[in-house]
Parts: C-alpha cells; structure tokens; sequence
C-alpha cells in the first residue's frame, strides 16, 4: 500500500480485476444490489460485479464511441441500483457530464474502469478521477502495460481507503 503524498488521492498497487472487486467491496452494498455497466466491457468489469455478490445490469453501447451509451442509463436504474461502473475504453473517456449528473440525481456510487484509458481526459479533467474510485489496469496488453498483472486503485476518500 502506498499513499502518494502531495496528492489528493490514495493508490493501492494491486491487480485490476481486483481493484474493481476492492472498489465495490468497500461500499459494503446488501447482496443482489445492481450495477450499471457496459455491455462492451472485458469480462473482469463483470467478474467483479458478480464476485462482490452483486448483480450486473447492462447497458449498450454508444456505436460513436464503444462506451456505454448515457442516453440509456437513467431508464436502467431501480430502487435495488447503487452503483454505476463506466468503463474508458480505446484511449477514449466516458460522457462524465451526464454520468455524474445521473450519479448526484440517483445518490449512486461511482466507480471508473480505467484500464484502456491512462491519460484520457474528459473536459481537462483525467479519467479514474471522476467517481469514489478509479481502477487502472498496467496487464501487458493495455495501452500502460507492466511486466506482469498489475494494477492500480485511486481514491479521494479517505475514509474508502482505510476499508
């Protein structure tokens, strides 16, 4: 565990299937709580969902961007939905203008996928920093890979760090 002094975040360096595990286990949801997520995710974005004992709930994506569509958010939320889980993928960031209204209007979590996007930005601001946690993936076939699984989990709450 390591805290970037300076920094207004807390990193953890671990696996990112695991940091996105690790990000809705801190949330302590009741079991079978839902979670938006894309439809056009890798698998781990799902395992994690389903590994912390909640449930997935899909959303298509945007066929001008490969991200979740934020049109069709608002319309998947019910009264068992706690989190949303966007996922920046192809080097490209999530509308996080609408996903963060949708967040504050529902009183939902947020959790960002970053792993395919390092460095990406949405209006100045960088990805993984929008939500309660951003998970960052450094696998070797991701656009920051490492020399073996890694990964990372970024945090403005410190109180969330802690659990």
């Amino acid at each position: 565990m390591q805290i970037i002094t300076g920094l207004p975040i807390a990193l953890e360096w671990l696996p990112g299937l695991d940091a996105l595990l690790l990000a809705l286990k801190a949330f302590n949801f009741p079991p079978n709580s839902e979670v938006i997520v894309p439809s056009n995710t890798y698998i781990a974005t799902i395992l994690a969902i389903i590994h912390a004992g909640l449930k997935p709930v899909l959303v298509e994506p945007d066929i001008r961007t490969y991200n979740i569509d934020t049109r069709l958010i608002e319309e998947k939320i019910t009264n068992r939905t706690v989190a949303i889980m966007v996922v920046h993928l192809y080097g490209k960031s999530c509308e996080m203008g609408y996903v963060t209204r949708i967040v504050k209007k529902f009183d939902l979590k947020l959790i960002e996928d970053a792993a395919q996007s390092h460095g990406a930005k949405w209006r100045d601001k960088l990805t993984g920093t929008f939500g309660d946690f951003g998970a960052f993936s450094f696998y070797p076939t991701k656009n920051l890979g490492a020399l073996g699984d890694a990964g990372a989990l970024i945090m403005q709450d410190e109180d969330l760090f802690k659990r």
